[in-house]
């Protein structure tokens, strides 16, 4: 039996006046700039099912991974750690709340949960014969890399209030834009996954978005046609953000541009740059790593409660600034902490493609590395999945003092995560091999 796919998408637009996270503090919707989506691709061959899930929300908890995989059960038998959910990361979406700010609506996330299962059961129903494409090729000039060394020699994240001083980026970017897309026995091309390294935070305000992927995937729908399902997935971008601070300051329309961009990368691939994978190889492994997170000294509490009871006696009213914000963001961490972690990562073969679902936030040079190890073989790497683990920084970060390092609920693990995460992918990509 040779691979059958199938492709869904339902829109997940909530209604005007619910609350947008992605910010530290309480956005309410005023209106949409675009429409909010979730998206299944589901790949089958004899007994396995791999079903890939996407939804335009800033973060997903792992109960929502769980929530889905039960509605996904009452129609079909896929088992759970064959179900990848992995939020998009875009800050103008769903209100799944966040630690500070914005509350999480639970009715609207318990239709979320159905919305996003019933993807998958009804692209099941869809299943067909169809031949796999992959292609991948380098998207350059709309990426940067956030961190920056400073002609003091400190290192500051979006220094964006003192350009002057900037010496260098503390490092690169990857701009690989590896595409996996099916096409039809009638030639028709039914959809596309795809991944790219940059934090989809290019718009602000109060009106939802998917950000640049929902540009994207208008693009490809004018040329493919309605049909068409463009399922798009973060890479590794916890260091990466479209700015480049010795640029223009971007208008609001920008997000557009680079969705054009990406989605023009990804229609050349399609039209002239893919090979046929093999469709006789499907697999999936899932392995839960168990760590201890980080916590805070209860000097570091004492400080920051200090510190935010005399800013609230001297001025109330006064809008949190970013030091203020990280001092609230570490005490609900604190009050919230737990003795240990299970950190799910999960490697995928479609064909002989592989495709690897990352916790959290992950750091553009894990993902490098992962590619380096994996000795030229087609992958595709997808961040954020299943479950909200916060940043995932390189050792090295630990020394300094960037933001994706700040102790609180998005920022918790080991410094020794990314290179235990780094080595697992390559065991089970190896175990896949042999």
């Amino acid at each position: 039996m040779n691979m059958r796919a199938a492709f869904y998408e339902k829109e997940i637009t909530p209604p005007l006046g619910s609350q947008i996270p992605g910010g530290f503090v309480k956005r309410v919707a005023t209106g949409v700039l675009d429409r909010l989506y979730v998206k299944a691709a589901v790949f089958e061959l004899d007994d396995t099912v791999l079903a890939l899930v996407a939804a335009d929300a800033v973060n997903l908890s792992a109960d929502t991974h769980d929530a889905i995989v039960r509605r996904i059960n009452q129609f079909i038998r896929i088992p759970g750690e064959q179900v990848t959910v992995c939020a998009t990361h875009t800050h103008l979406g769903v209100p799944c709340g966040e630690p500070v700010g914005s509350v999480r609506d639970d009715a609207y996330m318990d239709w979320l949960h159905i919305a996003a299962a019933d993807c998958v059961v009804l692209a099941c129903q869809r299943l067909k014969a169809c031949t796999l494409m992959f292609g991948e090729e380098e998207l350059t000039g709309i990426a940067f890399n956030r961190n920056y060394v400073m002609r003091d020699g400190s290192i500051r994240t979006n220094p964006f209030d003192q350009i002057g001083q900037i010496e260098r980026a503390y490092s690169g970017t990857d701009p690989s834009v590896p595409v996996l897309w099916a096409k039809a026995e009638d030639g028709t091309v039914l959809g596309a996954v795809t991944s790219f390294a940059c934090h989809q935070d290019t718009i602000h305000g109060n009106e939802y978005s998917g950000d640049y992927s929902s540009a994207a995937a208008e693009f490809l729908k004018e040329r493919f046609g309605n049909d068409f399902i463009f399922v798009y997935f973060p890479g590794t971008c916890g260091d990466i953000n479209h700015i480049d601070p010795m640029g223009l300051p971007y208008a609001k329309a920008h997000y557009r541009s680079m969705g054009r961009a990406l989605g023009g990368v990804v229609e050349r691939v399609i039209v002239s740059g893919s090979c046929p994978v093999r469709d006789d190889n499907l697999s999936v492994k899932t392995e839960w790593l168990k760590l201890e997170p980080r916590q805070a000294a209860e000097e570091q509490i004492h400080d920051a409660e200090c510190r935010l009871r005399d800013q609230e006696l001297q001025n109330p009213e006064l809008q949190d600034s970013y030091e203020r914000m990280m001092d609230r963001l570490l005490i609900h961490y604190n009050d919230s902490r737990r003795e240990s972690v299970e950190v799910p990562v999960q490697v995928a073969v479609i064909g002989g493609v592989y495709f690897i679902a990352l916790p959290g936030e992950v750091y553009h040079r894990v993902g490098l590395d992962i590619r380096n190890g994996l000795k030229g073989n087609s992958c595709i790497l997808a961040t954020l999945a299943n479950g909200n683990y916060g940043y995932i920084p390189t050792a090295d970060m630990f020394s300094t003092d960037v933001y994706e390092i700040q102790l609180c609920g998005n920022s918790f693990l080991p410094e020794e995560t990314a290179e235990l995460i780094t080595r697992t992918v390559l065991r089970l990509a190896v175990a896949d091999r042999e």
